[in-house]
């Protein structure tokens, strides 16, 4: 009898359990967030001019096939981070003076709620006319310490907050700096 309740027993919880529970996998959803920096510098102070902006990268908004797992993602792989200047522009009296415009300073990571970045990416000596003229984008080298961290600011907010923060040497001057942010999202879906 006790061996009879026993299989009757196993059976049942083989059946429920091969056939009510849901197998999971693991999925990659690649995605690529473009972030830009408008930087607009009136004549008003001509020399040099001091930026500090701050942008967010949402990987959920830029991917609604990973915002839809957005409660099963396990973790985010860095793939890349790539950077130009984009329309540049500078009056032609400062061409004449200087054609050679500058950035100094840094580009900034840290979660979505910080206010200052959390690692910082260092630029020096940017020239924003060779950077336009640039075919490819700049890379940039991280090691493995930033990049870790960089994965973290995305599992802990799902996004990614940047700083664009330095110098101009001169002014007036418009351009864009561009980024690209290629990232991995790990999911455990339902097969």
């Amino acid at each position: 009898m006790k061996r009879t309740t026993l299989l009757l027993t196993l059976s049942v919880f083989s059946i429920f359990f091969f056939s009510g529970c849901d197998k999971l996998k693991e999925q990659k959803f690649s995605t690529t967030i473009e972030v830009r920096f408008p930087v607009t510098a009136s004549a008003e102070n001509p020399g040099e001019m001091i930026i500090d902006l701050s942008q967010l990268a949402d990987v959920l908004e830029k991917n609604p096939d990973l915002a839809e797992h957005k409660d099963k993602i396990k973790s985010y792989s860095l793939v890349g981070i790539k950077y130009k200047v984009f329309e540049y522009w500078n009056s032609p009296e400062s061409s004449l003076n200087n054609p050679a415009t500058t950035f100094n300073g840094s580009i900034g990571f840290g979660s979505k709620d910080m206010s200052t970045p959390g690692v910082e990416y260092l630029i020096e000596n940017l020239s924003l006319q060779e950077s336009m003229n640039q075919t490819d984008l700049s890379v940039m080298t991280l090691d493995n310490s930033v990049i870790s961290q960089i994965q973290q600011f995305f599992l802990d907010t799902d996004a990614l907050k940047l700083f664009l923060k330095g110098t101009i040497s001169q002014n007036p001057v418009d351009f864009t700096v561009y980024m690209q942010i290629d990232v991995d999202a790990i999911a455990e879906v339902k097969k």
